[in-house]
């Protein structure tokens, strides 16, 4: 009895160190995962940022390219940096499937556009390796539907790709038809094919058959597992035929939504010129950079709204309390209160402040350049509804203005957008006399006129002295490597928007080694990007002391009425209201006040930096003097 006792206390203990070994396993295999899913968002995201510029300045060069020669070039650029593009974005997908968290996001779209955009970068693979390219459709497609386009875009292009890829004579075929609520897409190929005993490791990951024969060719071994899963998030079915040597045909078969056109970001029949107007939208946008600030006034103003403005967490805070907004547009990165904690905040109030999916309630759009999943997660879970990467676009602003505003208060029309003319004398001095700088892309960024395009860069000229001061300030003792790093991505964002990449990368290298706590680096290279801001400063004042418009003859104005002007500023600037102090110094100005004329141009040049404790101050000392 005692050597059975025995037995099993041994039997116990042994079972007892195995579970406590299988619980560590685990748990040092779930770290692993962590830290796998971490390193491809990290990596993902920092090879993006070069990669959107590869394809961003090659997409600008070939609008200006004048020979045939230098657009095939061109053209081929652009291709493989969709190609690497396309890796990352394969990383990611990988990652979020890892991780649970690769869920659709179903929009309304038009389904004849999608198929010529799915359809368009395959064309011109397929030319370049000199293969036929086929497309049969239906002649009736359904005009919208409902359903996540760009996951579907994924799917279909993975399999477009590589049909393309393991092609190297022969023909690429694309088709679909349409069954009642069915989607049947099919793409067949002449390419190299796959041996039976090959075709159940397809769908595995990081797995690439025949990798002695596909050598060479660019893939993670990802594509067709991503696309495996997209496929069946959608509830549909992939499927693969292929006959070794001869050929491959892939089937995808999905059911699918009709969509609605009022409720799709552009129609069938839009024309570039499609843009939402939302005079009555009553929107707070958010940002401590005045350049920033000044961009988004003139991208809004494109769909008719005039938005009010904060320039730091607890105005903003302040201005929900006294007005009810449809939608915040929030900076995610400020000084002291940043927008995920504004956001907390706000949402605390309940009420229409709350957050909910009902379109009636306050909507609150992160602004960030950061678009990694973990990022927006955290933007969410601190209250936000969505993300809004920057630099931002017509298109982008566009799409999340339809997305979340409520439907009665936008419409869609049409209107020519002015046209980027490089011969325009301010953008051909820019080119001549400020390094590094790209008209085009700042013309685009600054809301695309070359009026914002001006404003957005005399507000960087403005503010290059005081943001290097602050950087310094920052690295003296007592200083703070946070509002460094803070300081440095604010710039970073202002220099991109006027088109100066190169000066924005500086920035952001500041900024990193801010972050990783590095203040022996930032010190080293403060200098270098001092002297280059210099230089840049000097160069935009100089032009734009040659562009300032003839001042006309003033009319004497009267002392009495710039005493009532003065009150009247003060009471907006309490109010925060700087549109309203903004329009009464413009009408001021078409008169000569003397001294006064003088201190209203002051007053406005501390308005357009959001400095109001500044104005506000040369308001009370003028009444003071005036008293006395």
């Amino acid at each position: 009895m005692k050597i059975f006792n025995v037995f099993n206390k041994n039997k116990e203990d042994e079972i007892k160190t195995l579970r406590i070994e299988l619980a560590e396993v685990k748990a040092q295999a779930e770290n692993a995962n962590r830290v796998k899913n971490a390193f491809f968002a990290s990596v993902s995201h920092e090879i993006r940022t070069p990669m959107n510029a590869v394809a961003g300045m090659s997409e600008l060069l070939s609008e200006d390219a004048v020979t045939e020669a230098q657009f095939e070039k061109i053209e081929i650029i652009k291709t493989y940096s969709n190609i690497m593009l396309g890796l990352i974005d394969d990383l990611l997908d990988f990652s979020q499937i890892e991780q649970g968290s690769f869920k659709l996001q179903p929009v309304h779209f038009c389904f004849p556009v999608f198929l010529e955009n799915v359809v368009s970068t395959a064309q011109l693979a397929a030319r370049e390796k000199g293969l036929e390219f086929t497309m049969e459709l239906p002649e009736e497609l359904p005009p919208y539907l409902f359903g996540d386009s760009v996951k579907l875009n994924r799917a279909l292009a993975n399999l477009l790709s590589n049909a393309v890829k393991f092609t190297e004579k022969g023909s690429v075929a694309f088709s679909l038809r349409v069954n009642e609520n069915i989607l049947a897409f099919s793409v067949r190929d002449t390419g190299i094919g796959i041996k039976p005993e090959d075709c159940s490791r397809l769908f595995d990951v990081f797995e690439q058959v025949e990798e002695r024969r596909n050598k060479g060719l660019a893939g993670l071994g990802l594509g067709l597992t991503i696309t495996d899963n997209i496929v069946r998030v959608m509830n549909g079915k992939l499927t693969a035929e292929s006959i070794y040597g001869f050929g491959s045909t892939f089937k995808i078969e999905i059911p699918f939504e009709e969509g609605n056109e009022e409720q799709a970001e552009f129609g069938c029949r839009n024309n570039e010129n499609s843009y939402i107007s939302a005079p009555d939208a009553k929107v707070l946008l958010v940002d401590d950079i005045d350049v920033n600030l000044s961009v988004g006034i003139g991208f809004l103003k494109l769909h008719d709204i005039t938005p009010d403005t904060a320039a730091s967490a607890r105005e903003a805070i302040k201005k929900v309390c006294e007005k009810n907004y449809d939608i915040i547009l929030m900076d995610h990165m400020m000084p002291e209160t940043d927008g995920g904690k504004a956001s907390e905040i706000i949402r605390s109030f309940g009420g229409r402040y709350a957050k909910s999916d009902n379109p009636a309630q306050l909507k609150i759009i992160a602004l960030t350049a950061s678009v990694s999943p973990e990022s927006k997660a955290m933007m969410l879970n601190m209250g936000m509804d969505d993300f809004l990467p920057k630099p931002v676009t017509k298109q982008s602003l566009n799409r999340m203005l339809m997305k979340w505003l409520p439907v009665e208060k936008y419409e869609i029309k049409n209107k020519p957008l002015e046209k980027f003319s490089k011969e325009e004398p301010l953008f051909r001095e820019l080119r001549e006399k400020v390094k590094g700088i790209n008209t085009k892309l700042g013309f685009r960024r600054a809301g695309g006129t070359a009026e914002a395009f001006k404003t957005s860069l005399m507000l960087l000229c403005r503010r290059i002295t005081g943001s290097l001061e602050k950087l310094e300030n920052c690295l003296n003792p007592g200083g703070k490597l946070q509002d460094f790093k803070i300081e440095a991505h604010g710039m970073k964002g202002a220099l991109a928007i006027n088109g100066l990449e190169a000066l924005s990368g500086f920035a952001y290298e500041l900024e990193l080694a801010a972050e990783a706590g590095n203040a022996e680096m930032c010190r080293k290279n403060l200098p270098d990007f001092a002297k280059e801001l210099s230089e840049l400063k000097n160069a935009l004042s100089e032009i734009f002391e040659n562009h300032l418009e003839p001042t006309a003859e003033k009319k004497r104005g009267d002392s009495e009425v710039l005493v009532q002007i003065i009150e009247h500023l003060i009471i907006d600037i309490e109010r925060f209201d700087r549109a309203a102090a903004l329009e009464q110094i413009k009408n001021a100005q078409s008169f000569d006040y003397g001294a006064g004329t003088r201190l209203l141009g002051l007053i406005k040049a501390d308005l357009e930096d959001y400095d109001y404790d500044s104005a506000m101050e040369k308001l009370q000392k003028f009444n003071a003097e005036a008293d006395s």
